[in-house]
């Protein structure tokens, strides 16, 4: 299906703010997400089975973001995969009503992020979730990961996703960051130049210091223990080489752990070129693990 001047894939906070503007300029836009519905990791929209029970301002800020998509006049193309990409261009996805093919001289991607997971002792263990998975599952579902939850790796979804447990009536049994302490300090020009975010973060942990959970920086997990799913972890202090130093190890009881290393590209679609992708891999860390704590 031709028709189109723009078409933008992914239909979170920057796709869907091109498509509005792309359309605002009289452009006729089509936007393809596999998502059911608009907004991205950052303003998941609820399970049609879900009602919210509370007022959650990134909730109110994605409902009016798809609000805005929808008055838009862009059309929608939810739940679709695209799978095929050529120059001109050209695209097939598949979704529920089987292949599509689009085409427009203009193409905008914003496929987001992907997070980055580095396997320790007994990460295939149910049980066992991502940081970013464990976000859907608290704001799509209203779903705890776990009822005693360890929180582990690097990067501010550690903090988000704990506190969200605590909103849901779970236990967070300890959050473990890699990171050192001093790490924030090296980002305090970076902080202070988004107050709201540097606020944002300060909820976050505010929450967690009047739950009294435990905060190990500069600290990893060693093996995470069970047979049928998760039963404890054991953790332990790191250096910035990602190896463990000294024996003051410690294990704690857990049923679930959320484990990430925070965001990295999502990368190109399939057919894709990746045109001045080398300029994105300077953003990129290879397989040094300690090149995510730095």
């Amino acid at each position: 299906m031709s028709g189109y001047d723009l078409i933008v894939l992914g239909a979170g906070p920057a796709g869907a703010a091109a498509a509005i503007k792309a359309r605002s300029l009289g452009l006729r836009v089509a936007v393809i997400d596999e998502a059911p519905a608009a907004g991205g990791q950052v303003y998941r929209a609820l399970s049609p089975a879900r009602t919210a029970m509370h007022s959650d301002p990134e909730r109110k800020k994605g409902d009016a973001l798809r609000a805005k998509l929808a008055a838009s006049g862009a059309i929608f193309y939810a739940s679709h995969r695209v799978w095929s990409l050529t120059s001109g261009f050209s695209l097939i996805a598949i979704g529920p009503g089987g292949p599509l093919t689009l085409a427009a001289p203009n193409l905008i991607v914003a496929a987001g992020a992907v997070e980055r997971h580095i396997p320790v002792a007994g990460w295939t263990l149910p049980g066992v979730i991502g940081l970013a998975g464990a976000t859907i599952l608290l704001k799509a579902h209203g779903v705890l990961p776990g009822r005693r939850v360890v929180v582990a790796g690097s990067g501010p979804l550690l903090l988000l996703v704990a506190s969200k447990i605590l909103a849901a009536g779970g236990e967070v049994a300890a959050v473990v960051d890699a990171a050192p302490r001093t790490s924030w300090l090296a980002r305090t020009g970076a902080m202070l130049a988004r107050p709201d975010l540097m606020a944002k973060g300060a909820g976050w942990l505010l929450t967690l210091l009047k739950a009294r959970v435990p905060i190990h920086s500069g600290s990893a997990i060693r093996t995470i223990h069970g047979t049928d799913g998760v039963a404890s972890v054991t953790i332990g202090p790191i250096d910035r080489d990602w190896q463990p130093v000294g024996d003051a190890v410690h294990t704690i009881a857990a049923d679930a752990v959320c484990l990430g290393f925070g965001p990295a590209h999502a990368g190109p679609v399939a057919g894709d070129e990746q045109p001045g992708h080398g300029g994105l891999q300077r953003g990129v860390h290879g397989g040094d693990p300690a090149a995510y704590l730095r």
